[in-house]
């Protein structure tokens, strides 16, 4: 099966504004995609996931116990997915000066409440590839932006609207700012949030948000996890 998402991916044609990324709609076979959306309610082992308000988990090194999430993982985070995205993003990935390009997959099956908003950011330099599948319940999508500071190109920003069985990829570099709007009606939003992780932090480093590492340092000592659901 992991054959025929390869080839989706192949085939797609990546969009370059504002930074190299592809969306694919009815990624997932329609019966697997079925099955999951189904099931997903039912799993009531979700772990505070993120700093962020609203955001709840399940990595899928847990995922051995709910038969649709383990097929996802067989079918989709397997070497072929991985060799395809990586030749997908190549021109990206070698801005980032890789000691090597050795990776491992990284998913977690994700749940955000209405409380749950990102501000802009970007992945860190450890992720080879980001890969966010939406599955349900979501009204907040994401925004690609083409700046940092968007006070004059606001207007070249990209939103990503949530839809069901829809896939976003990029591979993260210094500008590949997105967020995630708090959502302005009640959600129940699932989703699938992987990373390509590098097996060695590449050469070129940077913060996730754009801050100097000890200003990183000291926001994570005052601002501790959140444990409310709501």
């Amino acid at each position: 099966m992991s054959n025929i998402y390869a080839n989706k991916i192949h085939e797609i044609k990546t969009i370059k504004e504002p930074f190299d990324h592809f969306v694919i709609d009815n990624f997932i076979d329609i019966d697997l995609f079925k099955n999951i959306y189904d099931s997903i309610d039912n799993i009531d082992t979700l772990n505070v996931f993120t700093k962020s308000k609203g955001r709840f988990g399940l990595n899928f090194n847990d995922w051995s116990k709910h038969k649709y999430l383990n097929q996802i993982k067989k079918d989709i985070f397997n070497d072929e997915i991985r060799a395809t995205l990586i030749n997908k993003f190549s021109n990206q990935i070698k801005k980032k000066q890789p000691k090597s390009l050795d990776s491992n997959w990284n998913a977690t099956l994700t749940y955000d409440n209405s409380a749950y908003k990102i501000q802009k950011h970007r992945d860190n330099n450890i992720k080879q590839v980001t890969f966010i599948f939406y599955i349900k319940g979501g009204v907040s999508g994401t925004i690609l932006h083409k700046n940092f500071f968007n006070i004059i190109n606001k207007e070249k920003d990209k939103r990503i609207e949530f839809k069901e069985n829809r896939l976003l990829c990029f591979s993260s570099f210094i500008n590949t700012w997105h967020s995630v709007e708090k959502p302005k009606t009640p959600q129940n939003r699932f989703t699938i949030q992987a990373y390509l992780e590098f097996s060695e932090e590449p050469y070129l480093k940077w913060t996730s948000n754009g801050y100097p590492n000890l200003f990183n340092k000291i926001k994570n000592k005052l601002i501790p996890r959140s444990k409310d659901k709501i």
